[in-house]
């Protein structure tokens, strides 16, 4: 631990070192903060209709404990599809409008980007022993800054769902190094934050256990009442979960479809886990993908004199995330005649964002000094990245921004995709502005 006043380095140009990051580290923050304050609108898109303000009305409408528990639980829908179950966005939902009275989408949206800080601060407890890290957590957060999954900007229910989903795992995990009971309980209502925010997030049961038989092995302490008690909630959670659960994807017809298409699959996942290098451009992202699964595999088989930490394990709760999306969305590919341009979808880069800011807090802990040059030119190399992703991405954003607008200025709240119309969705959004829970602005909108 140090202070400010003790910069812990040889250099003479310490001072300069800290001072630089932190002014690049409230630079990106200004930025993105007026990326938000530019984009953000009190418009629900898309599953903020069957998420939110479904969930929220039933919730109001709800006569007894059971039908409101019933309501954090219902399986989130869509009129195509069936999806996750996301309880712990609902209740930051409910915490939202508790506190406001009514549904705010910019408050929502303020509130689901703010969630970004569990992983903030996830990395900065990996660099805690690094004398360079708060060089180190101004380039994590300039990463995770930049524009490249534009979608989660100014879409609540996605932007909770898998902002949480990570967060809430990186966090359990954190804990699960503690060793003490606390931190143990602790790491258990977490896992289950994570497995209630996206499906993704129930990997971090068999990621928590192996953490914990690691742990286990390093320490010599046995450590077999917290395998068991991790493995008897997990098998009572996830069976909670799956009862009469219903999926849109058919496990076998995927693992059936990967095996006979073993190369566009490896090419799916490859661009996945580059997409933040690859600038819309799907070979790039290939290409970076594969570099960034070499650094992966280097920090997996080369540990340090501390071995694992909670950042090893983040960084396999990725990658498997990253599959589990492949194999959900590959098998979409044949059956819906798409591109490989799929695996570059904006909120799917987030994956590849977190790989790349755990791998480099990883190789951050291998590197004994650095130079107020390199370090300078390390921020520079940052600084063009994101700037390459907002000149590539910031039309994309700044056209669905303006026709969001342009549709709500001519149809009202029953906007951006008629499949979200069907059935009782309406009902919902009707019933949230009749009673006063969800307050539209007032038309004309200007962009």
């Amino acid at each position: 631990m140090f202070s400010v006043g003790k910069f812990p380095t040889a250099d003479h140009s310490r001072g300069r070192i800290f001072y630089t990051s932190i002014a690049y580290l409230i630079t990106a923050i200004a930025f993105y903060l007026w990326t938000l304050n530019l984009y953000i609108i009190n418009i629900p898109f898309l599953d903020d209709f069957n998420d939110i303000l479904r969930f929220i009305v039933k919730f109001e409408e709800a006569e007894t404990l059971s039908e409101r528990i019933d309501a954090f639980f219902e399986q989130h829908s869509q009129p195509s599809h069936v999806d996750h179950r996301t309880m712990a966005s609902r209740l930051m939902y409910l915490a939202v409008y508790c506190a406001q009275g009514v549904i705010d989408f910019k408050v929502l949206a303020y509130a689901a980007n703010a969630t970004m800080l569990m992983i903030v601060y996830g990395v900065w407890r990996g660099l805690k022993r690094n004398q360079y890290r708060y060089f180190w957590i101004a380039l994590v957060v300039a990463v995770l800054l930049d524009i490249r999954q534009y979608s989660l900007i100014s879409w609540p229910m996605s932007a909770f769902a898998f902002y949480c989903s990570y967060g809430y795992a990186l966090l359990a995990l954190i804990f699960l190094s503690g060793g003490t009971g606390a931190a143990f309980v602790l790491s258990l209502v977490l896992a289950i934050l994570a497995t209630y925010s996206l499906v993704s997030g129930a990997l971090i049961w068999p990621i928590g256990l192996l953490s914990i038989i690691y742990s286990g092995l390093i320490t010599g302490k046995r450590h077999w009442v917290f395998a068991v008690v991790w493995i008897s909630t997990a098998a009572i959670v996830l069976s909670f979960y799956f009862t009469d659960y219903k999926s849109s994807v058919s496990i076998i017809s995927s693992l059936q479809f990967a095996g006979e298409n073993t190369l566009l699959v490896i090419q799916f996942f490859l661009a996945m886990c580059g997409s933040q290098f690859g600038f819309g451009n799907v070979w790039l992202a290939q290409a970076a993908g594969a570099l960034i699964l070499c650094l992966f595999f280097y920090h997996m088989t080369t540990t340090e004199r501390a071995g694992f930490t909670h950042l090893h394990f983040f960084s396999i709760f990725v990658i498997l995330s990253i599959g589990l999306v492949v194999a959900g969305r590959a098998y979409a590919l044949t059956v819906f005649n798409l591109g490989l341009e799929v695996s570059l979808v904006p909120r799917y880069s987030l994956g590849s964002k977190l790989l790349i800011v755990t791998l480099l807090a990883l190789t951050a802990n291998r590197i004994n000094r650095i130079s107020y040059r390199q370090i300078v030119l390390a921020l520079f190399g940052v600084f063009l990245l994101s700037a390459g992703n907002f000149a590539v991405f910031r039309a994309d954003l700044q056209a669905r921004y303006e026709v969001r607008i342009k549709q709500y200025n001519k149809y009202g709240i029953k906007i951006i995709h008629s499949d979200y119309f069907r059935d009782e969705v309406p009902i919902y959004a009707d019933k949230a502005i009749e009673n006063g829970m969800y307050v539209p602005p007032p038309r004309p909108m200007r962009p």
